[in-house]
């Protein structure tokens, strides 16, 4: 069986001395997984196009209940990335969670066009990596499933208050009347980014503007949002958070 398809390697395992297994997150087929023969050989024709954050065009053959990569062109490496130590940490973390959660979807490209769209973010250097981690994992959220109640105050139906409530555990948002103090607090400018990732076009998820305070208190909440919803915690995230702490020397 063969499959012709677009996709990133969000991991790689090095096998053997010159081989390599890696994880592709596809445009048609989700999350898969192939074996690259000859990958690590000097000067091998599938070693570029088949490193991590390498999106390329890949032809994988199936045969015994498994994928190998019988040839691969690269269309994009995102070389930048390497510059920057938060940058790859962060890009780390994408790929990530991209295997956690998209690893279930059968073929649903924007999982793709999120991964591929940040990364080009990252490396450009647009935008503060705070908010380039918060619309990540919010925007994650909404494709897998978790899209968060935060249309109205799901109490009264009262659009928008000075300062509202989020429940991280049952996502449901109250205003200043209806709470009791509880949850996570937020004023109109984060609510408003908040939904303005979770309900615009693709395209314009990163249009949004705050303070630097105000990029960290929304990435505070997209995180823990998403491992609340995870379940768990991520090696590449703390590393992340460590190096932005500065508890890691660079």
């Amino acid at each position: 069986m063969s499959l012709n398809t677009q996709g990133i390697v969000i991991r790689e395992q090095t096998l053997r001395e010159n081989d390599r297994m890696i994880s592709i997150l596809t445009k048609d087929h989700g999350v898969v997984r192939a074996y690259v023969f000859g990958a690590k050989k000097p000067g091998g024709r599938l070693s570029s196009s088949t490193q991590l954050f390498a999106f390329s065009d890949f032809s994988l053959n199936k045969k015994n209940d498994f994928y190998t990569v019988d040839h691969a062109v690269a269309k994009e490496v995102f070389f930048e990335l390497r510059n920057n130590i938060e940058a790859i940490a962060l890009a780390q973390y994408f790929a990530q969670l991209e295997e956690e959660f998209a690893s279930s979807s059968e073929g649903n490209s924007e999982y793709l066009r999120l991964m591929l769209n940040s990364l080009h973010i990252l490396c450009k250097n647009k935008r503060p990596f705070p908010q380039v981690k918060a619309v990540f994992e919010l925007r994650l959220m909404c494709l897998s499933g978790y899209m968060p109640d935060i249309m109205m105050c799901s109490s009264c139906g009262k659009y928008e208050d000075e300062t509202m409530f989020f429940n991280l555990a049952d996502t449901t948002l109250l205003c200043k009347t209806c709470s009791d103090g509880s949850g996570r607090q937020i004023d109109l400018g984060l609510l408003r980014s908040l939904r303005h990732v979770c309900y615009s076009d693709h395209e314009k998820i990163f249009n949004f503007s705050l303070s630097d305070e105000g990029y960290e208190k929304m990435s505070s909440l997209t995180q823990d949002y998403l491992l609340l919803k995870a379940k768990r915690t991520f090696k590449t995230l703390d590393f992340y958070n460590a190096l932005t702490r500065g508890d890691i020397s660079t």
